[in-house]
């Protein structure tokens, strides 16, 4: 019976512990809450876009996107590139205010203009479906790509499918290749599902069935994107039926090494037969391909190395030396 009573007594000492310090901790944030409109409303615009966000995700009471928008709009007013992100993202989703498309574009415009690189994805998304803007798929291109160029891999996937179909750019697989690997490298999943379409057929680089497998294993367990995700997990399914127990093993491992990064797509590692150093220890800008597929260049460069990997126009192949 003591020890019972015992128990009690702890249980019931957690729990006031607990409490205090979940009052402490309320009484923690609401002084900071009300320090960081003291400062926004004296004009200072870091805590101006910090109240917005803490109006729009609710951290502070109840969400009150009315309060988040007006805020976020006197933010940007001070040409805060953030604000004048968000504000754009407000007026596309129509959140704290009325849907404004046209608005969006030239928030996203005078945003992306100066470099915010998310705005510049978002602005190349609305040229391609011509909301709030006159479409074009031109002016599209030539947004993601500024993204693209910067490491956004959102836009990064999208200027890799343009490649691939060839839509306001020629057509070029190698190109596409290289997007889309920038974009699986750094957690994009329908750039990942993509990456294993081109593995599978062997486009813009060797087939390579490990790869493949790894690639559609990766988008199907971690794109937030549904479609993308069962699409990815039934090619997985598919190309199984055309691996041995031991590629796939293989494919799985890899497959739960995976951690995105932001390495650029040429260094990242590659894996299967065809790639048997997944880094490189040497790099080489002199060289001559012969005819008959061998490479000139300086000894060092070739030292010790298991594989020679090149990137051309047809596709990345194996060079002999």
């Amino acid at each position: 019976m003591k020890s019972n009573h015992a128990v009690l007594a702890l249980l019931c000492l957690s729990l006031s512990v607990t409490i205090q310090l979940a009052a402490q901790q309320s009484e923690v944030d609401r002084k900071l809450f009300e320090e960081i409109r003291t400062k926004a409303e004296q004009g200072d615009v870091e805590s101006q876009l910090k109240l917005a966000m803490y109006y729009w995700e609710g951290k502070h009471g109840a969400v009150d996107k009315t309060n988040a928008f007006r805020w976020m709009q006197t933010a940007a007013a001070q040409s805060d590139l953030r604000a004048r992100f968000l504000l754009g993202v407000m007026h596309e989703a129509g959140i704290g205010t009325a849907t404004n498309k046209v608005e969006a574009a030239t928030l996203y415009r005078k945003a992306a203009e100066d470099g915010y690189i998310l705005a510049q994805t978002e602005l190349a998304s609305l040229y391609t479906t011509g909301d709030g803007v006159e479409q074009s798929d031109e002016e599209a291109t030539k947004w993601y790509r500024k993204a693209a160029e910067r490491g956004e891999p959102n836009a990064q996937t999208a200027l890799g499918v343009r490649y691939l179909s060839g839509v306001s750019v020629p057509q070029n697989d190698l190109e596409a290749f290289k997007w889309l690997l920038k974009a699986a490298y750094q957690g994009d999943g329908h750039g990942q599902a993509l990456v294993g379409f081109l593995f599978l057929e062997g486009k813009g680089c060797t087939q390579d069935f490990i790869e493949a497998y790894k690639w559609f294993n990766i988008a199907g367990s971690q794109s937030n994107d549904k479609h993308v995700a069962e699409g990815a997990r039934q090619s997985r399914d598919d190309l199984a039926g055309r691996m041995t127990a031991e590629q796939i093993s293989e494919a799985q491992r890899l497959a739960r090494e995976f951690k995105p990064s932001k390495t650029p797509w040429s260094e990242s590692p590659f894996s299967g037969k065809n790639f048997a150093d997944s880094n490189p220890s040497a790099t080489g800008s002199g060289f001559f391909i012969t005819v008959d597929g061998f490479i000139i260049t300086n000894e060092h460069v070739v030292r010790d190395a298991a594989q020679v990997r090149l990137v051309t126009r047809a596709g990345l192949i194996s060079a002999r030396w």
